[in-house]
Formats: structure tokens, sequence, C-alpha cells
């Protein structure tokens, strides 16, 4: 691969980067700005206002692409348009945000923040509801927008999970947990609702609140659940850095030891890649069989994500790089263009770009270019093919017409 273009308009780290269609990539920085630049490394826009009083943690593009969300430890959240105009900042008051959601439709944002509170608003930056707390200790902890835009999935301490309608009606509560819930999402098709909790187990719902399903196994709290895309497997995440795959139906398929937080199944939902403490990277088919192990980082893997066509993983670590992987095992480029810890990847739309972020303030664009990488491959190995003995007189001919 190459580096399309090096972004240094950030002068201290990257916190997040997104990729915005075919055209952009947006980044956002502990100097409380967010940027746009176009592929080819010209800065668009730099987005600042004075409400953003501390460092900008995320950013977030609405389903459409029309507009981005900015936010971090501060109470307040920017929203803007692709014009780079400030649409307006919504501040609830509500301590700091830790979170921003946009419905599917992107008519409402939803914030949560750290003092427990959870807000709605429209695009104009109006509050039109507040998720109430039940007591002193006891909020909405998260939510989650249903996948028609009609109902909200809210979390709680106090083991409840709530149904409400979106003008903030509780359609349904129901419990089963026996300590915080930690995490709750809708299915893809919305049919189905996962929750995990500190109690160390997940339940499946229906909509209507019917327990069908309590998966048991983990030993530690539920940190994360991921809906495979057909939303016929779950992916589940502890504290103690153990992944679990599951069907639908409750059966535990496959245990993954000394995971350390990335998981992602391909878009073709045949393969799920997850990252090791020893900085290695496993390709796993469906039913849970390693079918290959990647080396080659020599740090903490932060970002792992599959190509649209679920042939490539990308992957970038600590150890300063981004890594391209054929589904095969082979690497086919390590991309090294940051001088400190890669902390974001993202892939453009189309696929044909990837964006990282790091701590050294810089964001790099790599074209994604698998002829390029097997041009560049054999350019590298031509004068060993040609003069090493060792070589058989079959493989010495590998790059010829490349």
């Amino acid at each position: 691969l190459k580096i399309s273009k090096y972004h240094t308009g950030h002068v201290q780290s990257i916190t997040s980067v997104l990729a915005l269609n075919q055209r952009y990539v947006a980044t956002a920085s502990s100097d409380c700005t967010v940027k746009i630049w176009d592929l080819q490394g010209n800065l668009i826009d730099s987005l600042s206002f004075d409400s953003h009083d501390s460092m900008i943690a995320k950013i977030k593009f609405s389903p459409d692409n029309r507009f981005i969300a900015s936010f971090g430890y501060g109470n307040s959240i920017g929203l803007w348009n692709f014009k780079k105009d400030v649409l307006t900042s919504l501040n609830g008051d509500g301590g700091g945000v830790t979170k921003v959601t946009f419905s599917p439709d992107d008519k409402i944002i939803a914030s949560e923040n750290d003092d427990g509170t959870v807000k709605l608003f429209n695009s104009q930056g109006k509050i039109i509801y507040t998720f109430p707390r039940l007591d002193q200790f006891n909020g909405v902890k998260s939510i989650a927008f249903s996948p028609d835009n009609k109902t909200i999935a809210s979390k709680n301490k106090d083991g409840y999970i709530r149904i409400w309608a979106i003008q903030g009606e509780v359609l349904r509560t129901f419990k089963s947990h026996k300590d915080e819930v930690t995490q709750v999402v809708f299915s893809p098709n919305g049919k189905m609702i996962a929750s995990g909790s500190k109690d160390k187990t997940i339940k499946l719902w229906n909509t209507d609140g019917k327990l069908l399903h309590t998966l048991q196994g983990h030993k530690s709290n539920i940190y994360e659940i991921i809906f495979s895309p057909n939303g016929e497997m779950i992916a589940s995440i502890d504290g103690g850095h153990i992944a679990k795959l599951w069907n639908t139906k409750g059966e535990i398929l496959k245990n993954f030891q000394d995971h350390t937080g990335q998981i992602a199944f391909s878009p073709n939902g045949q393969l799920i890649a997850t990252s090791y403490g020893d900085s290695t990277i496993k390709l796993w088919n469906i039913k849970g069989k390693l079918l290959k192990t990647f080396q080659g980082h020599t740090d903490d893997i932060v970002g792992l994500e599959f190509s649209q066509d679920s042939q490539t993983i990308i992957s970038a670590s600590w150890d300063k790089t981004v890594k391209i992987w054929s589904v095969d095992g082979e690497m086919l480029s390590s991309l090294e263009g940051h001088t400190r810890w890669v902390q974001d990847l993202t892939i453009s739309s189309n696929h044909q770009t990837i964006a990282s972020g790091g701590d050294d303030g810089k964001i790099v664009l790599w074209s994604l270019d698998l002829d390029d990488v097997l041009t560049r491959g054999c350019d590298w190995a031509r004068d060993y093919l040609t003069n090493n003995p060792n070589v058989s007189e079959n493989d010495r001919h590998i790059c010829d017409g490349i």
C-alpha cells in the first residue's frame, strides 16, 4: 500500500477518525477541534466553537451523512452540517457527555451523560425528552434505538430494561438480571433485544419483554454485545478479556480466550476476527473453527475491520502500524506512517482508502489498492527471486509480468 497523504493539522492527539462517504475523512482531537479532509490531503474545514470546553473524545456522522456530532468530556454536543455551519450546541447540563447516538432516521440525537442522565434532542437542539432518574442512585445509563425508529430500549443500574416510545412513554418494563445492566442492543431486524449485565449473564428477549434465553458462561461483567450482520449469532465480551460466540438459541459456539477487546464479523457473516494479548489476530468460521492466526504486530491491537468483500482484514496497533491481511493469512502490507501509538482506524465507504489516527497528532490516509500492493511486493522481492540460489525455478518467475 502507499501513503496517500499525511494530515498534521491537529496540535494534540487524535481521538477519533471517521470516513464520510467516498470523499472525506473527519478527525477529532484533544485540541478541541474537528477537522474535515478530502482524500487528497487537503484541509476542507476546521470546526471549533466556544461550547467545547474540553477535549473532543468522539465524532459521529448521522446515518445519511448530513450531520456531524462532536462531543467530549464537557457537557455540550456540537452539531454541524457539512458546510461548516455550527447548527447548534446541544447543552443539556447533564455533566460530561460520554456517548452520542443518532436515531436511524436522523431526526433524534441522544446524549448519554456521566451524571446518569440521557437526553433526546431534535436536530434544532431542542430537548424533547429527558429520561427520568428513578432515584438518587439510579438513572437511565444507556439507550438503543430500534431499527424502525419507533421505540427505545434503556438499561439501568437496577437491572431493569425498559422499552419507551420515542415520545417518552414507558411501554414495557422487564427484569431478570440480578445486577446492573451494562448493555442493551436490538437485533438487526429489530425483533430481539440482547442485554448484558454485571451478573455475568446475557439475556435474549422479544420486544414484548418475554425472556427467550439466558446465556451463561462468562466469569466477569459483560461489557459488549454484538449481533452478526444476519442477526443469527451474538458475540459477547467480558471484563476478563474473554469473548464468546453464541447462537440465538442461547447455545455457546466458541470461547475466545485471552481476547483483548477487538472482534469483528465479516460483512458476509461467514468469518469472525478476534485480537489477542500476544498481539496476534485469529480468524474463525461461524462454527468456531480456527482458520488462521495472523502474526506480525508487536503491541496491543486497537482496531480491526473487514473489507466490504470480506476478503481482507485491516488491523491497527500500538506498535505504530496498520497492517493489511488477506483472509488466507498473508500479510499484504505493513503501513508505517505513525511515530506514536495508532489509536483509531476507519475505512471509506468505497473501501479504497484507510484512515488512521494516532497519538502523534497525524491522520494518515492509505490507498487500499491491492494491485498496487502486488506490484510493490514484487518490486521489493525481484532481486531476491532472481539472485538467490535457493529459490526454485518455478518460484523465480512468480512476478513475471507484474
